[in-house]
């Protein structure tokens, strides 16, 4: 039994469903009993592991994932809509119809970067009426974390803070060798306009850039540490 099992053991008997480190878990878990969102949305549920723990905290929430196996795992979840299908095209009709203010997403589906740049961008054409918390995985994978970064989150001034490394990601060197995966990019939207100019901030930046050329993704495009 692993140590957030020994912590969770009652909480979330099934670790394995949730496909997260130990220290983005309990980033995720603080993140939600800090927020306490009535509206969550979670894009990419697969075994319905992060589902879980969303659920938990939330009133209500939306799930999309392209596999529709994931309907019958989310079955238990009574407070849990899923919708089945590509979120390029799910999400924005999605984020259309709530009336509610969202309070949580989280980013977790089409791991390309044209995936993950167009969910960004979807959720960049919302505009919050209460604090929005978007929670990004595998920021420190290149396909992932060039499409984050790639997304004109500068151009949106209900945007106040974007962080790429809010939990750094690893390098794999035995179960997927010379694989970057992991990590949680965080960005924060506001009712409220900013009134200075977006800083994307990449606490981990100088650890990405060392270890890219070590890995499988360098050989086909020596542009993502830019």
């Amino acid at each position: 039994m692993s140590l957030f099992n020994h912590l969770y053991q009652d909480y979330f008997p099934d670790e394995h469903a949730w496909s997260m480190t130990h220290e983005e878990r309990m980033a995720v878990i603080y993140l939600l009993k800090l927020i306490k969102p009535k509206i969550s949305l979670e894009i990419g549920s697969e075994y319905g592991g992060s589902t879980r723990v969303i659920a938990h905290h939330s009133e209500q929430v939306y799930a999309i994932d392209i596999d529709p196996a994931v309907e019958a795992r989310l079955k238990p979840y009574q407070n849990v809509d899923f919708i089945c299908g590509d979120s390029k095209v799910q999400l924005p009709k999605l984020l259309d119809s709530i009336k509610e203010p969202i309070n949580f997403i989280l980013i977790d589906g089409d791991h390309s970067i044209d995936g993950v740049l167009a969910d960004c961008r979807n959720i960049l054409t919302y505009q919050p009426e209460a604090p929005l918390y978007i929670v990004m995985h595998d920021s420190f994978n290149p396909d992932c974390r060039q499409g984050m970064l790639s997304a004109d989150w500068g151009d949106n001034p209900y945007v106040h803070h974007v962080e790429l490394d809010f939990v750094k990601g690893h390098f794999s060197a035995f179960d997927k060798p010379n694989e970057m995966w992991g990590g949680l990019a965080l960005a924060v939207m506001k009712p409220t306009k900013r009134t200075t100019s977006l800083h994307i901030v990449q606490t981990h930046r100088q650890l990405y850039e060392a270890l890219l050329p070590q890995s499988i993704y360098y050989e086909y495009n020596q542009g993502f540490s830019k």
